[in-house]
């Protein structure tokens, strides 16, 4: 299993480290906000590392364009020596969606956002934020991703794989 909360003062890995992985369970993760019609839920169905992914099904229309996924850590993250966070998202057919990390830190959690992705097409893409952007690094305790659909009406699936902090 993955090393979620590795100890205080630990170093990142030469390439980085996996927070969430999927392989057993959803881990944590939770509607952030959104309406969804199904999930958090485990899935074999699209899986970009390992053999599973968690999945989000929503019903995208007129003032519910916007779902987003989060999972608090079960102690703050010190994200020192790493480079950015990312989570990989697969996003079912169509074109127009837009996806964007964010981040709460520190003891007022203050939220940070990574840039947000607009025009995006069916397939997997990675949602990032750059630890240098984050208020309080030293302390991240949650991490979701947002995905948004203005242009279409309709039931889709989301699925989020591989979130890991990239080293410097």
């Amino acid at each position: 299993p993955p090393a979620v909360n590795p100890p205080a003062g630990t170093s990142p890995a030469d390439k980085g480290l996996l927070l969430f992985d999927f392989e057993e369970d959803a881990q944590g993760w939770r509607v952030d906000w959104g309406d969804p019609v199904a999930g958090p839920a485990l899935t074999e169905e699209h899986a970009h590392h390992g053999k599973k992914s968690v999945a989000f099904t929503h019903e995208f229309g007129r003032n519910q364009e916007v779902v987003a996924g989060v999972a608090t850590l079960q102690s703050p993250k010190n994200l020192t020596g790493f480079r950015d966070l990312g989570a990989w998202v697969y996003l079912p057919s169509g074109h127009g969606w837009e996806i964007q990390m964010y981040v709460r830190s520190g003891d007022d959690e203050t939220v940070t956002w990574g840039k947000i992705q607009k025009g995006l097409k069916s397939g997997w893409h990675r949602a990032q934020i750059d630890v240098r952007d984050i208020k309080e690094f030293t302390r991240v305790k949650d991490i979701g991703v947002q995905v948004k659909r203005f242009t279409w009406r309709g039931t889709a699936t989301i699925y989020i794989d591989q979130v890991e902090a990239v080293a410097e």
